[in-house]
């Protein structure tokens, strides 16, 4: 005689349904705090490979006038200085536009330390000077403003 066997329920024991129970909820937190992980690691990776990329290209600019009427300095020679350990070092020398205005990349070292423009320049007896306003370390594009020149024997 053939006997078509049917299923039984499974039994459990009572000492091992605890730690059965345990461990599913354990896993699914595992997973989780896992995949919470994976995540916030994709959007710091994103977002560290997008401010990089802008940190490359720092830029400054300025103008300059002067504190006595009559007085331009289109063509003047200005430089970019930089402010390391107590003092300011010269990183770029150029010349002034027509608008007595000039604009300058920064790249690289140079965008760790602060900048500022200057104008220093000696006409026979006469000596000019004036700098612009202060950029801090770091990236991004900055507007100097305008600086003031002043003449120290014009007449």
């Amino acid at each position: 005689m053939n006997t078509i066997a049917t299923p039984e329920a499974p039994t459990t024991d009572s000492s091992a349904a605890p730690a059965v129970a345990a461990r599913r909820p354990r896993r699914r937190l595992i997973r989780l705090f896992a995949s919470l992980i994976l995540s916030f690691g994709a959007v710091v990776g994103l977002t560290t490979a997008t401010t990089g990329a802008a940190h490359a290209a720092s830029y400054v600019e300025g103008c300059f006038r002067s504190t006595q009427a009559g007085y331009g300095f289109a063509g003047t020679p200005y430089s970019l200085q930089a402010y390391w350990q107590g003092s300011w070092y010269t990183i770029f020398n150029g010349n002034l536009n027509r608008n007595s205005c000039g604009a300058v990349n920064i790249g690289g070292s140079n965008q760790n330390y602060p900048v500022k423009m200057v104008v220093s320049q000696r006409v026979g007896t006469a000596f000019f000077y004036g700098s612009t306003y202060t950029a801090p370390a770091g990236s991004g594009r900055w507007n100097l403003g305008t600086g003031t020149v002043v003449c120290s024997g014009c007449r």
